[in-house]
């Protein structure tokens, strides 16, 4: 028994890299965060020609929330700075251990610099400002915004109202006319990070589920201890 453990605490990481699930609904996302009733979905796609495309995390949440806070939600660390690579803000924590999110702070609000997601011996990873930037896209949502001609001058006022939902199927992406913070989410709502190099947008692919983090294993190590002392306990006790 010790040893079928032991193989499997061994197996376990490879185990967690090993699945590439598509997402055709939010059933089939594997790596969640948060809780409470509504749901929606990040996805990231660094267009670094790597594969998957894109990949999907999930975001769970009651009352309200932003399409900024969920992605500082999922990202492990949350990385505020002051533009061109200034000094530190704030540094915050979240779920994914293997997504790293860096922030520049703007008068206007913040923006992503880039994002590094290394689940293992892959890393991927994009800047931003320098060699293009990351296109916000959205799907579902309730809100007003301004319409400007090709000389930003403004020429009138847009709605957008659109139904959330759970089949990746009824997504049809939009071009964020709104930033990332003052965008509020709803039940089933998406929203897309997807790197526009050389400043050129691409069209945002079908993600693949983004693993659950690999458990430690200092912390598997400890659990298959407490397992043992416990099992050992109970055949004494017997």
């Amino acid at each position: 028994m010790k040893k079928t453990l032991l193989a499997l605490l061994l197996a376990a990481p490879l185990t967690a890299q090993s699945s590439l699930v598509t997402v055709n609904s939010t059933a089939d996302i594997l790596n969640w965060t948060g809780a409470g009733t509504n749901q929606s979905t990040l996805v990231l796609q660094w267009n670094d020609a790597a594969s998957p495309v894109s990949l999907a995390w999930g975001y769970r949440w009651n009352g309200s929330a932003s399409g900024l806070q969920m992605l500082s939600a999922v990202a492990g660390t949350t990385i505020i700075r002051e533009p061109a690579g200034g000094d530190v803000i704030e540094t915050l924590s979240g779920a994914d251990p293997a997504l790293t999110l860096t922030l520049e702070r703007y008068s206007f609000g913040d923006a992503v610099y880039s994002m590094v997601y290394a689940p293992g011996g892959v890393t991927r990873t994009q800047a931003d400002w320098g060699s293009g930037y990351w296109e916000y896209s959205i799907f579902a949502g309730s809100f007003e915004y301004d319409v400007y001609d090709s000389e930003w001058n403004l020429v009138g006022t847009n709605i957008y109202n659109v139904p959330g939902s759970v089949l990746y199927s009824s997504v049809n992406w939009l071009s964020s006319p709104i930033g990332a913070s003052p965008r509020m989410l709803v039940n089933g709502s998406w929203d897309a990070w997807s790197f526009a190099a050389g400043f050129a947008s691409t069209s945002i692919a079908q993600p693949a589920a983004a693993a659950v983090p690999e458990p430690r294993i200092a912390v598997l190590l400890v659990v298959a201890a407490v397992w043992l002392f416990a099992k050992g306990k109970y055949r004494r006790a017997a």
